[in-house]
């Protein structure tokens, strides 16, 4: 719906845009492709070994009885059926159960299936910080949009108020009231800024071929709306900005974990197979028991494993601390930036006054025109830096915002 609405519209906001790339990103057609891989290891690891059906089947000649005999045998999970065929009236069919009952109890494919579901969110926080670092990009391109397409309006505006401007200076200069070299000072500064106007536009198209081909979203023909973030719950954002790397670590240290229960489990308990089979050609029934238990056995993966979780653990309290000190990191730019746009604002309103009192000072003989296009260009610059610097500061909320969502 996100997407049809785009399609459709002449106008469209930086929140418009977050939500298509939702749908549009790459990184949700690798994340549903993830997703099948690990649906795939949980239906083998319910299957158990329920999966297919085991078969063997064998020759071979007894010189002592001079027959051939064949042995067939045929496996589904705990159940089987065995049958030898001897070419004589002995032929014989065994079916029984054997269960493994340390499996029962907790068998290797038990505790997959728990990691397996603890990878699913894993994955689900790679998906969700994958997502973060193009939501940022995208940010970044439309406050890099709005920048360029604000200093054109600006420097449209100073063009019109130049060539306004220079017909009539040429009537003076004509008249013999001004020197040349102020006709030509304001001309060289009309022809410069039709230069950089030339050459933003020219900028302003290559972004918009970048969205289409970064984000697969097609602004030809829009309008992009100014960045108006939301900023009174700035501060909900930062407190859970780099709960994705933290989750993440931590999930990956419960795997650790699981994957030493198993371990210690395994080697504990010992394998106990306990069996019924019958016997056709004799009718008869049997019960069969099998253990089987190494003594002395050095499970190097398991301490290796066990090294790896504090290593983990490490890693986790490193990156809560570096995420503690990025907080305050990101208060500080925040508010660095606020002050920037602040300064320059009143920077540009002072130098705006400036340029209409050299006006003014002008139109009454007291100074040349060379000082007042001193102040035009010094009001152009403040006034579109004020702009930029405040685009800076609205996409910075917007990018604490997506990190924090």
């Amino acid at each position: 719906l996100t997407v049809s609405i785009i399609s459709y519209a002449e106008e469209v906001t930086l929140d418009n845009l977050l939500d298509t790339i939702n749908e549009t990103s790459y990184r949700k057609q690798m994340y549903e492709l993830e997703m099948k891989k690990t649906e795939a290891l949980e239906k083998f690891y319910k299957l158990d070994n329920y999966n297919g059906i085991k078969g063997s089947a064998g020759t071979e000649y007894d010189t002592d009885e001079q027959v051939y005999k064949t042995t067939g045998r045929a496996e589904f999970g705990d159940l089987y059926i065995e049958g030898k065929k001897n070419h004589n009236p002995k032929n014989d069919l065994i079916f029984g159960i054997n269960k493994n009952i340390k499996n029962m109890i907790f068998s290797a494919n038990d505790s997959n299936l728990l990691k397996n579901d603890l990878q699913k969110e894993a994955d689900r926080y790679t998906f969700l910080k994958n997502m973060e670092a193009q939501k940022i990009a995208l940010i970044g391109l439309y406050r890099d949009y709005k920048n360029i397409e604000f200093e054109i309006k600006i420097k449209r505006n100073g063009l019109n108020t130049l060539k306004s401007e220079e017909k009539m200076l040429e009537k003076s200069y004509e008249l013999g009231a001004i020197p040349k070299i102020e006709l030509q000072s304001l001309q060289y500064s009309r022809k410069n800024l039709e230069i950089e106007i030339q050459t933003l536009e020219h900028n302003l198209e290559k972004i918009k071929t970048r969205f289409l081909y970064d984000f697969k979203i097609d602004i030809s023909n829009k309008t992009l709306k100014n960045i108006v973030p939301n900023y009174t719950e700035i501060e909900d954002y930062i407190s859970t900005i780099g709960y994705k790397d933290i989750e993440k670590l931590r999930i990956e240290k419960d795997i650790i974990k699981e994957n030493i229960r198993y371990m210690n489990y395994d080697n504990k308990m010992p394998d106990l197979s306990l069996g019924l089979e019958r016997d056709t050609r004799i009718d008869e029934s049997r019960v069969v028991l099998k253990i089987s238990k190494p003594l002395f056995y050095y499970d190097a993966a398991l301490e290796n494993e066990k090294t790896s979780y504090k290593q983990q653990e490490i890693l986790l309290n490193q990156k809560v601390e570096e995420n503690a000190a990025e907080k305050i990191k990101i208060e500080t730019t925040y508010a660095d930036y606020i002050k920037e746009y602040r300064v320059l604002k009143n920077k540009a309103e002072l130098e705006k006054n400036k340029y209409d009192i050299k006006k003014l000072e002008y139109s009454l003989g007291k100074i040349n025109y060379l000082e007042v296009m001193e102040s035009f260009d010094d009001y152009m610059e403040y006034e579109v830096s004020q702009e930029k610097a405040k685009n800076v500061l609205n996409s910075y909320v917007y990018e604490i915002m997506v990190r924090g969502e």
